[in-house]
């Protein structure tokens, strides 16, 4: 009977130690985030992924820079930046968000039919909304974000490896 109570000892410490791992709770919370992507026409549209963080942190990659604004300037690439006052512009974005019912929208608005309609992607408070084709005037939201990336000073990141 020794071998018996071995085996119940040890079926007893892997059931708790089992136990014990999954009532470990991940208490890091998700960077809160903003995030706008804009994607490729057959034109000069301007294309680019641009995310904001809550400590400022502000990260861009340009894909086509188009013809027009501040981003005509930049080279296609990825940039870094800052925001100041970021919590404070997020919580204004946010609450533009809220008051367009923003958390009510789908997360798709396409009709793959459609051929040369650039995408307009946007992540606010957790929920992503694709607006390609079809869907909601989101214009109310697009031009303070664009407006967000155009005043950021842009610094190139650069590669040491050659």
């Amino acid at each position: 009977m020794p071998m018996m109570a071995t085996v119940a000892v040890l079926t007893a410490a892997l059931a708790l130690g089992v136990s014990a791992c999954s009532s470990v709770e991940n208490t890091a919370k998700p960077e809160r985030e903003i995030r706008y992507e804009r994607t490729m026409c057959f034109g000069p549209c301007p294309a680019f992924e641009f995310v904001a963080y809550a400590t400022g942190r502000c990260e861009l990659t340009v894909r086509n820079p188009g013809n027009e604004g501040p981003l005509a300037e930049l080279s296609p690439g990825d940039y870094v930046g800052e925001i100041e006052d970021a919590p404070d512009r997020m919580a204004e974005l946010e609450a533009l968000a809220l008051k367009l019912n923003y958390l009510e929208l789908d997360a798709t608005y396409d009709d793959p039919r459609v051929m040369d309609v650039a995408a307009k992607q946007t992540v606010l408070l957790g929920h992503r909304v694709t607006n390609r084709f079809g869907g909601p005037d989101l214009k109310e939201l697009y031009a303070p974000l664009q407006s967000l990336i155009d005043g950021i000073d842009w610094v190139a990141v650069t590669s040491d490896a050659h």
